[in-house]
């Protein structure tokens, strides 16, 4: 059975290209990378319909928002790990990784910064460079 991953945290646009993938896509070139490896991607952003557009605001969800959450949580489900983008991390990043970790699925970070150590024990593994 295919190995599956689930893509946590915002498309964050690179100011350098991700070599040999040439795209400043993190989502693009996991998953050229997951494509070869034959790993499937999920994706939330193409997979869930979201009407969580805030524009970097938190408020209180609706019925519908809750609904897609719920669709995420079970896109994590289906998973067998979760690689979250924590580069300018928000709930969108850091929801994912403890939901997964708390499933008991294999949880990776990418991050360029450091991390607190309260977010990281919720990561098996986490990693600088994403070429990592």
């Amino acid at each position: 059975m295919k190995k599956t991953i689930y893509l946590g945290g915002h498309d964050t646009q690179l100011l350098e290209p991700i070599q040999p993938f040439g795209t400043n896509s993190w989502r693009s070139a996991v998953f050229h990378f997951c494509l070869k490896q034959g790993i499937q991607v999920i994706n939330p952003l193409t997979e869930v319909k979201s009407s969580l557009n805030t524009n970097g605001k938190s408020f209180i969800a609706d019925d519908r928002s809750r609904k897609e959450v719920e669709q995420s949580f079970g896109l994590i489900d289906r998973s067998d790990f979760v690689l979250c983008n924590l580069y300018n991390a928000d709930e969108s990043s850091w929801v994912p990784l403890i939901y997964a970790h708390n499933r008991g699925k294999m949880t990776v970070v990418w991050t360029p910064f450091p991390i607190s150590p309260w977010l990281g024990s919720y990561a098996k593994a986490a990693f600088e460079r994403l070429e990592d």
